[in-house]
């Protein structure tokens, strides 16, 4: 029988309407220019339960409980991501990382941009014939940040500030200075302003007469020169930028949003509404179909130069033919050390399910 969504989408219903004002599960956009502290200011708000995933070492001014994990490559972001979402770990991992920070994320273009190079054996993107680098680029940025951002976790992506002199304004044709985060200026990084439930500029307010800085203003909905907004009805436009400020803004955003549509708030997180900890039988046989189909493509793409690698990888899980879905974390397990052993050897695998 077919599964049908709309029996499981009224078994799950919310009952209650339920919203929550937390910054779990929330995607927040920060940027702006240096020193005005975007990670510092972040950090703080959960500490005990925050990943930094550092793309820059703009994180020694910080004291969290886990430490930052510094990205120097896309195999690096891939692989924390993959470990991060992995479905049989998810449980864990969500209840110790509340918090995610990708900082900063205009370097994940760079990073993933040397990748497809080395993937296409070429030294410059637009060496890759009919633009089909740059499609790479964006496949890989996306595919990580759909897969991290739709596990439950909170997401903070922290960028650099950069000004358009000669923006052109696209209803008036007017020309003048825009503002905007440096990632979204190339197509790989619009997935992060599609994403951001909030975009926050942070503007420089310099320092006072004694030479002390003046915390920085965060500008939450969109003016004519910069970039900013807000998914929500009613939040507030602006605010002095600290960890409890921007807690605040979100939690006072979310509680109105919820008056307005009649639903009932709450600002203590259940953690059962974003694991599925259960799959029905039918759900785990197609996870099954889906699992056999994906390992196969990956060793048809490696059986040639990596025979033996292959063959040791498989060896736990004997014939695939004979497995069954009882054996789907086995399998899971299998399928990641293919992953990885294709990208160690910067070898792309073309199918449908990445």
């Amino acid at each position: 029988m077919a599964t049908s969504f709309l029996a499981k989408n009224k078994a799950s219903k919310n009952a209650n309407r339920t919203m929550y004002s937390g910054m779990r599960d929330k995607r927040i956009l920060i940027y702006g220019d240096n020193s005005q502290g975007k990670t510092k200011q972040t950090t703080r708000i959960d500490p005990d339960h925050t990943l930094v995933l550092a793309t820059e070492k703009g994180y020694t001014a910080t004291a969290l409980m886990y430490p930052p994990i510094d990205i120097t490559s896309a195999r690096d972001f891939k692989q924390v991501v993959r470990e991060l979402t992995d479905v049989k770990n998810l449980e864990e991992n969500l209840n110790d990382y509340h918090l995610i920070i990708i900082d900063a994320i205009d370097k994940l273009n760079d990073l993933f941009t040397t990748y497809v190079c080395k993937q296409n054996d070429v030294d410059k993107i637009n060496q890759i014939p009919y633009g089909q680098g740059f499609v790479q680029v964006r496949t890989e940025i996306k595919d990580c940040i759909n897969k991290l951002t739709q596990s439950g976790y909170g997401i903070i992506f922290i960028d650099h500030a950069e000004t358009q002199d000669d923006y052109t304004d696209p209803v008036t044709g007017e020309q003048y200075p825009y503002t905007m985060p440096k990632a979204t200026k190339s197509k790989s990084g619009e997935i992060f302003k599609d994403l951001a439930d909030f975009a926050i500029f942070l503007q420089n307010n310099g320092s006072d007469e004694d030479g002390n800085v003046i915390p920085s203003t965060a500008i939450v909905s969109n003016r004519k020169n910069v970039f900013a907004r807000s998914r929500f009805t009613k939040c507030e436009s602006s605010f002095e930028f600290s960890a409890e400020n921007l807690v605040n803004a979100v939690k006072n955003a979310v509680h109105e949003e919820a008056k307005l549509l009649g639903a009932t708030c709450v600002d203590d997180f259940d953690e059962s509404a974003i694991i599925k900890v259960r799959m029905t039988e039918e759900d785990q046989t197609k996870r099954h179909d889906a699992l056999v189909k994906e390992i196969q493509e990956y060793g048809l793409a490696l059986k040639t130069d990596f025979g033996d690698e292959c063959r040791e990888i498989m060896s736990e899980v004997g014939k695939l033919s004979n497995t069954k879905p009882s054996q789907n974390n086995l399998l899971e397990r299998t399928l990641e050390r293919l992953k990885d052993l294709a990208d160690n050897n910067h070898i792309i695998v073309n199918n449908g399910n990445e």
